[in-house]
């Protein structure tokens, strides 16, 4: 009998409760999205050689030693994930900003189409009753009341634009954080591995940071073969080693991202609203000028050949080059509103060409300005309805990467108790050895001497 039976328990008393301490870690943690579950790995100790010269008398175990405490994760699980979570992204960042749009241009959608009847409508009683004051202050009005509601689309357009200038700035600024935070979780982590140290919560922290990073930008991510990790876009580095890089947001239009004065193009969330900013709400503003000169030329076309009742004929009915400066012309008068062809104060044949044309025309994309109209509301409220489902669609590709992912590196709480139960049980037994031991002990030591 030899003391070696007792560091045979002692080692075993040690793994068992090592092992016991990492599942109890797992179950305070069961909740941290972020966390990842650990696992204690242990392996035979080395054993001492047996007394040479005597048959049979082999290498002798030595207990067991804990070798590592790691982290179950799995890489593919991340990249699929990180993958999915860069798609995901852009489709919501899109689908935000275009039904931000919709709900802007909602009232333009509704309004504008019942706002062009009441202008037909005004022009349609005109002609019936040229010489009467409060038709012609009709027409104006109706006019005015159009011209309205193109600016105030415009407007609104413009303040999406600066709401998704704002956003992207916002997500810069988030994204230059994580990248610095990235490079110095390397610097970290590399120390670590060098002292031959598991950093386990350094690399939960760090995974947390380059999920955020893929789903604001889509880029790829590097493992290294020291622990570190390296971000790009394309061939361009965001993060190399313990180096990260800091990109800058342009908050006037275009909505540009760029690093070092050269833009760079950017995937997930950032470059979804990037997208949209450049491509959409540019769209339905060129769509918006549009309606807005067409309008403009079908009235003043006619308007032109038409004469007033202070004699005056020529003049424009509407002035603006775009649907930011699109008004009733400021220097038109009741009296000045064309709606005569002959001059005559009892001739109201200009006005009914006026509401004729506005019905007949084509002046917009091979359509009249009604269609027109119509078409520009049916449009935004597609693509809005377009990228809610396509962003829906999405986001159930990355619950389901997600789900997959937590199913291979998330904490289980019954599988926790299972594994506390049993590590308690082989406590239990080392501390049985231990006695075993020291009874056996005294009974060399105190029994023999007798």
């Amino acid at each position: 009998m030899s003391f070696s039976s007792l560091s045979i328990g002692a080692s075993a008393l040690y793994a068992a409760q090592r092992a016991v301490e990492v599942a109890a870690n797992n179950v305070a943690n069961a909740n941290n999205a972020g966390y990842t579950r650990q696992r204690v790995t242990i392996q035979s100790s080395v054993p001492t050689y047996g007394t040479a010269g005597l048959r049979g008398d082999g290498d002798r175990g030595t207990g067991v030693t804990v070798m590592d405490v790691s982290r179950l994760r799995d890489r593919l699980a991340d990249v699929s994930y990180r993958s999915e979570a860069g798609v995901s992204g852009a489709a919501s960042a899109r689908s935000d900003t275009l039904g931000r749009a919709e709900s802007v241009l909602g009232t333009y959608a509704d309004g504008a189409p019942e706002s062009l009847s009441n202008f037909i409508t005004a022009w349609d009683q005109l002609s019936t009753n040229p010489s009467d004051a409060a038709a012609r202050n009709s027409v104006l009005t109706a006019g005015k009341q159009i011209a309205d509601t193109i600016n105030g689309a415009q407007q609104q357009l413009d303040a999406v634009t600066h709401e998704v200038s704002l956003r992207v700035g916002d997500d810069v600024g988030e994204l230059n954080g994580l990248l610095s935070s990235v490079a110095s979780l390397n610097f970290e982590i590399v120390k670590a591995g060098s002292s031959e140290r598991q950093p386990n919560d350094l690399l939960d922290q760090r995974d947390v940071a380059l999920d955020r990073i893929s789903t604001l930008t889509g880029a790829r991510i590097d493992a290294q073969p020291d622990g570190s990790v390296n971000i790009s876009i394309g061939s361009t580095a965001l993060v190399s080693g313990i180096t990260a890089q800091s990109l800058t947001a342009s908050t006037t239009d275009p909505v540009t991202v760029s690093l070092g004065g050269s833009p760079l193009s950017v995937a997930g969330e950032i470059g979804g609203y990037v997208a949209t900013a450049a491509v959409d709400l540019p769209s339905y503003r060129s769509q918006l000028d549009a309606l807005a000169v067409g309008l403009r030329d079908v009235v003043n076309a006619v308007h032109r050949q038409g004469t007033g009742t202070d004699g005056s004929t020529g003049l424009d009915f509407f002035t603006g080059t775009d649907s930011s400066d699109f008004a009733v012309n400021p220097n038109l008068t009741p009296a000045g509103v064309a709606a005569s062809q002959s001059g005559a104060a009892a001739d109201g044949n200009n006005a009914l060409a006026i509401s004729g044309a506005l019905r007949t025309t084509v002046a917009v994309n091979s359509q009249t300005i009604g269609d027109a109209l119509n078409a520009f509301g049916a449009k935004i409220g597609q693509a809005s309805a377009d990228a809610a489902r396509n962003a829906k669609t999405a986001s159930a590709s990355l619950t389901s990467a997600q789900a997959t992912r937590a199913s291979a590196d998330g904490v289980s709480v019954d599988e926790e108790m299972v594994d506390l139960l049993k590590y308690q049980h082989s406590y239990e037994a080392a501390s049985k050895v231990i006695s075993i031991a020291d009874g056996m002990l005294d009974t060399l030591i105190n029994n023999m001497i007798r």
